[in-house]
């Protein structure tokens, strides 16, 4: 009886030792996954905590959180921290520590990125304490995994990165006419309009037929205010009075989209839209410019209200 007792005082000790080597202090792990999506773009999207709601997998627990930082996962807290141009940190609190951990987004050379996980956290030097802290390392690197995969998931589509559904086109050639005004501030729907109704006074007395929406560029201004520029297409070629002139809208390739909403939603997809041709290495070859589909003055909801909005590449 004896040596039962003392074999298994043996192993048990043999065990405890293997534990004490096997289990590093602090303990390291990490989880990845390969995604096909632009690389810039992952990297701007993973870095941007206002992103994060849109493939976040607890959605009831982000309306329970008071700090936009933070997000709930099978009762843990993920908190955001500092950030770099393709990196983010993230502790990750439970009951009793935080684990923390980096997500970061590392170009492959290719048209893929690598999503890498990694975290530490300290796990003593007593045995015991060693393996509670493995299994809760283990847990950890399995909800990781998990993340990772939903995050690839969102990334593989380019609109959830962007925001929006951008696509190549060819455009007409057109004959217009166009005006300008400059503005302290941003232009309202009643200026722009205005501006419209001249147009359509101008080509009505010229005996000229509209050929399409209104299109529209606002313009920041260097220095200060705004440059509003507004034009329509026409079927024919008309000489230009005052204030008016004529332009010619040769064919060209370009990025487009159809956008709903307020002009906060347009301008936010324009921008979208630069980072688009930007991250794909690609030449804007001259002003963007929305087609105001819905007569705004005729509609109040801006929610209702459709643009499609265009910016030429070679």
């Amino acid at each position: 009886m004896g040596k039962v007792i003392s074999g298994v005082v043996i192993l048990l000790c043999l065990v405890l030792i293997s534990v004490y080597y096997l289990i590093p202090n602090p303990l390291t792990f990490s989880d990845a996954v390969f995604v096909k999506c632009n690389e810039s773009g992952a990297a701007r999207f993973v870095i941007s905590e206002n992103k994060w709601p849109q493939w976040w997998p607890e959605k009831n627990s982000l309306a329970k959180a008071h700090n936009p930082l933070e997000f709930s996962y099978k009762g843990n807290t993920y908190l955001i921290g500092n950030k770099s141009h393709s990196a983010v940190e993230i502790g990750i609190i439970n009951k009793t520590d935080t684990i923390f951990t980096k997500l970061n987004v590392f170009n492959t050379g290719g048209d893929s990125v690598l999503l890498f996980w990694q975290g530490r956290i300290h796990s003593g030097y007593n045995p015991i304490t060693k393996l509670i802290t493995y299994r809760k390392a283990m847990e950890t690197k399995n909800d990781i995994h998990a993340l990772l995969q939903r995050l690839s998931v969102f990334l593989k589509n380019p609109d959830n990165i962007y925001g929006f559904h951008f696509f190549v086109t060819m455009s007409k050639d057109s004959t217009l006419v166009a005006t300008k005004m400059n503005s302290a501030s941003y232009p309202t729907t009643e200026e722009i309009y205005s501006l419209i109704g001249k147009l359509r006074k101008y080509i009505a007395d010229n005996q000229t037929k509209e050929n399409s929406y209104p299109m529209l560029n606002v313009k920041d201004l260097e220095t200060g205010g705004y440059e509003t520029t507004v034009a329509l297409p026409v079927n024919k070629e008309l000489p230009g009075k005052g204030e008016i002139f004529f332009s010619r809208f040769i064919p060209w390739k370009g990025i487009t989209a159809e956008v709903k909403g307020g002009v906060q939603t347009v301008n936010e997809a324009l921008r979208q839209m630069s980072y688009y041709i930007t991250d794909h290495q690609l030449v804007q070859m001259a002003i963007p410019h929305q087609s105001l589909i819905t007569d705004r003055l005729l509609e109040p909801d801006t929610s209702k209200w459709s643009t499609k909005i265009y910016i030429p590449i070679p």
